[in-house]
């Protein structure tokens, strides 16, 4: 894999790859660039036959680390957080907690105040007085799963496909709560939405902060970056703030306009290739490419390059892009590029990657360590740990065994200290 690497990343059309510097205490050096950054990837559920058989080799070495055994700032103790919280907890007893560590605990109890985890321990111990005990003994509890490639406003009739979608802002946030409730059931509490129109993915995000819908935690990119194929009529305004792009004074203003409505991630198109079309010429220059990581980085946000071609990914990674969405060859995030009504099927990759040659554990962590890592977030997501946000997943078997577990069988899903999902009866 690191000679993969000295050469140039390989780059398959359909499958989703993030590069990005991750702490010195959780990197896997799998090679360096001319640059010397070291590389993450994310392959998309979208990826065919033939290219599995591909994957199959690319993961042969980054499946021996892809575990991530350290993060900065974890909390290794589990009696971190005192008893004496105000307010009432509450106990969730399981009978066996699984992560991508690859360990199992057996009867177990998670402490949760608000939305955050206090603590983890035996069920032995005693309990806080008065804390609300929830007995699902008959579940494995894994962490809430993250998805780090969506497009949660995306959203046609299943039965009526070729129709066209709502247009306005309100009508399209309000259709896609049905995408926000179907990734829920999967399991995933967290998103990465990478392109929408009309911000509405921001409109979407603050909805659910706020709790007026009921949904995954979002981080948006609001209008992705495209290049335009035909310089702008003499006169006519700008298109930038919607992400149209002719030279690199639009890249910047672009940039700052989605910073402005909000954006937590700036997005770029730096290939052709969605949906069918897996062409891969590079559409931004590596010039381009390093003016817009400039610019995204000056205002504190990272960015994504969507890239299917070979050159456009290795500019994305020269340039210095956190996430370069769709090559391959290293380690990687879960992103399964939902759109439509993809939205509740966000896990089923983890069976490709299980196939390819990963263990279940190993596959587990792409949507819990490795995306926490790659959003920001090692600290409160990805991992059921005292300080961590209450999400909490309790699926029907043992996930560490079979991976359809996760994918099949999610009856219960807490988001923040709420069940958002209940199958349970409990």
């Amino acid at each position: 894999m690191g000679g993969v690497l000295d050469s140039g990343v390989r780059i398959l059309a359909g499958i989703n790859t993030l590069s990005t510097e991750a702490p010195p205490e959780i990197q896997l050096d799998l090679g360096r660039t001319r640059d010397h950054r070291r590389l993450w990837t994310t392959p998309s559920s979208r990826t065919g036959d033939a290219m599995r058989s591909t994957l199959l080799t690319l993961l042969a070495v980054a499946t021996g680390g892809m575990l991530l055994t350290r993060i900065a700032g974890h909390a290794s103790a589990q009696d971190a957080v005192t008893d004496r919280q105000p307010g009432i907890m509450t106990a969730l007893r399981f009978g066996a907690l699984a992560d991508a560590s690859g360990r199992t605990q057996r009867d177990i109890v998670i402490l949760v105040h608000g939305d955050t985890i206090v603590r983890v321990q035996s069920a032995s111990r005693t309990l806080p007085a008065g804390a609300t005990v929830v007995d699902m003994r008959k579940y494995t509890a894994i962490p809430g799963l993250i998805d780090v490639h969506t497009h949660m406003t995306y959203w046609r009739d299943k039965h009526a496909p070729m129709a066209n979608g709502p247009r306005s802002r309100d009508s399209v946030v309000m259709v896609a709560a049905e995408n926000a409730r179907r990734t829920l059931e999967t399991g995933v509490t967290t998103v990465r939405d990478l392109g929408a129109s009309n911000y509405t993915d921001i409109a979407m995000r603050d909805a659910i902060a706020r709790g007026d819908m009921v949904g995954p935690r979002m981080f948006v990119s609001g209008y992705g970056l495209s290049k335009l194929t035909a310089a702008p009529r003499e006169g006519t305004p700008s298109a930038a703030v919607r992400g149209r792009i002719w030279d690199t004074l639009d890249i910047k203003a672009a940039i700052a306009a989605q910073v402005e409505a909000g954006s937590d991630w700036i997005k770029m198109y730096g290939s052709t290739g969605s949906f069918q079309n897996v062409t891969s010429t590079q559409t931004f220059s590596e010039t381009e490419m390093r003016v817009a990581v400039e610019a995204a980085h000056r205002y504190g946000r990272p960015i994504a390059i969507h890239s299917y071609g070979d050159s456009g990914g290795r500019a994305a990674i020269r340039a210095g892009a956190e996430s370069v969405e769709h090559p391959a060859g290293v380690k990687f995030a879960m992103g399964s590029d939902a759109v439509y009504w993809m939205h509740g099927e966000n896990t089923r990759e983890l069976g490709w990657f299980v196939k390819a040659g990963m263990t279940p554990a190993e596959a587990l962590a792409t949507a819990t360590t490795n995306a926490a890592v790659l959003l920001r977030q090692p600290n409160k997501l990805g991992r059921i740990a005292p300080g961590y946000f209450a999400d909490i997943v309790a699926v029907d078997g043992d996930p560490l065994k079979n991976i359809d577990v996760v994918i099949e069988h999610v009856v219960w899903v807490m988001k923040g200290g709420k069940v958002v999902v209940n199958r349970s009866g409990k």
